[in-house]
């Protein structure tokens, strides 16, 4: 009978242990960490800017001295320059009085956005990203019963965070992290003074670039998808055109209005999407919108929400209020520096 006992508490402790390995896989990571995530990210870039610019913009004789040597030789801001040039909405934003800081963050997250969150681990293992996608594809096309999109989705997690302890990958991504430093401290050199360069990549390395792709490894490891967008739509430069649901997808700051949050809900009279149409200008996207895909019901997906909006300057050029954005009479900085650049014609 003893025998007996030891027999069948042994079947059990196995059926508890083939149950547990059954439980779905989690990951304490959903949407409240991930917004916490980006906005502790975009708030060190932005510690970061102004730790380093902080000290140039209140002294005249530091501005100046930046200006001349990039004036004596604009080789090291050609690329800064030539990407402000890209899509013009940033360069238009150097044109305008107390926005240097706002956009040199902008520019840093765009720089994150291309070359970390629109990537899967910066492309450092491109053959096994590809051949974990054909898996997961044969997953879905080949496994009975068939497995929904969670299920999908939780094993490519988990992939993801076993490939993330191979130290060969580790090794990789460092490498990534600290070429990325380099490259940023390169773009933004004119930044630094002589006998900096060194003190100036290391904290590049260490606000900037490892916190971003940190936060892009929570992503990767996470059963729900997180992205970063800029709205295609939202045409910088232009007037809004689109929806009352489109803008409030958005968070609108007035430049117009002394940089006060522009709500259309608490514009009094309420003005109809005609006037919107007529009267709101598009300016530039400083912050892109953290996005998610999750799975609902039945295990499908549900169609992509905001997490975090994205963040555009904006002119409302209401009546009584005509021509209250004016650009400054003398260069700001930021846009001295720029236009510093041989061969970039403004």
């Amino acid at each position: 009978m003893e025998g007996k006992i030891i027999q069948l508490q042994s079947a059990i402790e196995e059926r508890e242990s083939h149950i547990f390995s059954l439980q779905p896989y989690q990951r304490q990571f959903g949407t409240n960490e991930a917004k916490k995530g980006y906005m502790d990210l975009a708030d060190g870039i932005n510690d970061w800017v102004v730790n380093w610019t902080d000290r140039i913009l209140d002294s005249d004789k530091l501005r100046r001295r930046s200006i001349e040597t990039s004036v004596r030789d604009p080789r090291p801001v050609t690329r800064f320059s030539r990407c402000l040039e890209t899509g013009r909405d940033l360069f238009r934003l150097t044109q305008l009085p107390d926005m240097d800081q706002e956009v040199l963050v902008a520019f840093i997250l765009r720089y994150l956005l291309h070359w970390i969150f629109s990537t899967t681990l910066c492309d450092i293992t491109p053959d096994i990203v590809k051949d974990l996608d054909i898996l997961v594809k044969s997953m879905k096309q080949h496994i009975t019963p068939n497995l929904d999109a969670y299920a999908t989705m939780s094993w490519r997690s988990q992939a993801f965070l076993a490939l993330l302890a191979v130290p060969k990958i580790k090794q990789l991504q460092n490498q990534v992290v600290h070429q990325l430093s380099e490259d940023l401290a390169k773009f933004l050199g004119f930044i630094c003074q002589d006998g900096e360069k060194d003190v100036f990549i290391s904290s590049i390395h260490k606000q900037v670039v490892d916190p971003a792709m940190r936060l892009h490894e929570q992503f990767l490891t996470s059963t729900r998808d997180f992205y970063l967008e800029i709205d295609p739509r939202i045409l910088a430069g232009e007037m809004f055109t689109g929806e009352l649901s489109d803008l409030k997808r958005l968070d609108c700051v007035d430049i117009a209005g002394n940089n006060r949050k522009f709500d259309i809900d608490k514009l009094n009279p309420q003005p109809n999407i005609e006037e919107v149409r007529k009267n709101l200008r598009i300016l530039c996207s400083t912050r892109p919108a953290l996005m998610v895909v999750e799975v609902g019901q039945q295990g499908k997906l549900k169609e992509p929400a905001i997490v975090c909006r994205e963040v555009v300057q904006v002119v409302w050029n209401s009546e009584g209020r005509r021509n209250t954005l004016k650009v400054d009479q003398q260069p700001t900085w930021l846009h001295s520096i720029a236009s510093s650049a041989k061969g970039v014609q403004h």
